[in-house]
Order: C-alpha cells, then structure tokens, then sequence
C-alpha cells in the first residue's frame, strides 16, 4: 500500500481505479478524486479499497456507512444498475481488514452491450452522500467470434475435422478462451447437442472419430470469453459441415 489513497475495481487485468478521500468528514462524505480504467473488460466487478487509518476511524466512528456504485451504458445515468454496499456486512463477512485497511466488494449483473460507464459515491448514515464520481472510459465484454469455417485443407472424412473461427479484435490483444457447442443434425433438420467443450486461448478445435460419426451432418458455434464469468452473450451463427 502506497501513500496515494485508493480503490481498484478490477476482473481479469480490467482496473477501474478509484482514488477515496483523504480527509474524515463527519457529516457529508468526500466524493472520489479520480476514476480511470486502465482496460476496458469486464462482467463482473471486484472492488478492492484501500484506506488510510483516518478513513478506518471514519468507518468505525460510523460517519461512513455504505459505499454506491452505479453503472449504466450512457454517461448521462439516466437508466443506471445500482449496487448499495453496506460497511458492516462488509466487515461482518471477512471482507473489511482494518488493521491493513482494505476491503472487498463485488457487483455482478454486467450484460452484453456496447460499453457501461460506471461511478462511485460515498453514502452516511443521514443519506447525505459526496459527488458522484464517473469512470472516464466504458467497459466492456468481448466481442463475438467470426468467420466460423471448416478448411477443407484440414479435414480426412471420417477421420478428423478441424472448427476454425477468428478472433475478434480485442482477444488478439488479450487472449480469449472459447466455449464451442457442435450438434448433430438428423436427416429431417433436427438438431440434437452432440459435444460441448471449452477452447483455451486458440481459434481453432480438432475432432475425429472418437466424438463425431462418418457421413454426419454437423454443425458448430463459438463463444468467445475472457475468462469463464466474461463472454459475449451471443454465440456466432451456426456453421455447418459434414464429417
């Protein structure tokens, strides 16, 4: 812990910072100096504080009792998600350690969108509340996969068969893990899940004969994630192929 008072929101490399004040107030919270993120994915947020010993005294003289973050997809906030965290539950589930004065919250509940802008704010116990602080980019989950194939260069009928798809933008930066769902396709178009399976950090998936039967219809999609709580919520459009 360094001498700059601060809270990081973060999930798999993604950091809201959050700088909280310096100074106790006794009745109207100070509102967070800063608010940037350093990437710009995320689902699920797990925020981490930092505090300096007067905000513990802040805490526990009971000046400070909640802590409010909103997040909506337009910086205006005119239809934000809200999470209320209360101090004491906090500290009543293991989560507030004075002694290194730190804490830990987590909202969920992020969905597929073009990006959320999110902000943070003080709360006591009279409802007075400092300023609200915003983010000053959005966050965002991954984009879906594309150009589901099946290079013909790579497939022996009845042997083996390789699912390509492209990584979208972002995961060639980041690198993306895949959930892949292939189904079988009966002869009136009826479509039965034959396998699902989780892709690590590649844009391609090798079957043969062990999970997949010769002559069969088949067809793929893909999922792209940046870990298992962080995927797009749209899958790609299936891609048949016949093995």
């Amino acid at each position: 812990m360094n001498n700059i008072f601060r809270s990081l929101i973060m999930l798999v490399g993604t950091v809201l910072v959050v700088s909280l004040p310096t100074v106790a107030l006794a009745v109207t919270p100070t509102r967070p100096l800063t608010a940037r993120l350093s990437q710009e994915y995320v689902k699920k947020l797990d925020l981490e504080i930092g505090m300096y010993s007067a905000n513990v005294s802040e805490y526990q003289d009971g000046d400070i009792d909640r802590i409010e973050l909103e997040w909506d997809t337009d910086n205006s906030f005119d239809n934000p998600d809200s999470s209320v965290q209360v101090l004491s539950s906090i500290d009543s589930a293991g989560n507030l350690d004075t002694d290194n004065r730190e804490m830990a919250v987590s909202i969920t509940g992020m969905k597929s969108a073009m990006g959320y802008y999110v902000r943070a704010r003080f709360l006591a116990p009279d409802d007075s509340a400092s300023d609200w602080k915003e983010s000053s980019e959005m966050v965002t989950l991954p984009k879906k996969a594309w150009n589901t194939r099946v290079p013909k260069s790579t497939k022996v009928s009845g042997e083996s068969v390789r699912l390509r798809w492209n990584h979208p933008q972002r995961c060639l930066a980041l690198g993306c893990d895949y959930n892949v769902k292939v189904y079988k396709v009966k002869k009136n178009g009826a479509q039965r899940l034959q396998l699902t399976t989780l892709v690590r950090n590649a844009n391609y998936l090798d079957l043969t004969d062990t999970s997949l039967k010769a002559g069969t219809r088949y067809k793929f999609k893909v999922q792209s994630c940046l870990d298992s709580n962080t995927c797009s919520v749209k899958y790609t459009k299936k891609k048949g192929f016949r093995f």
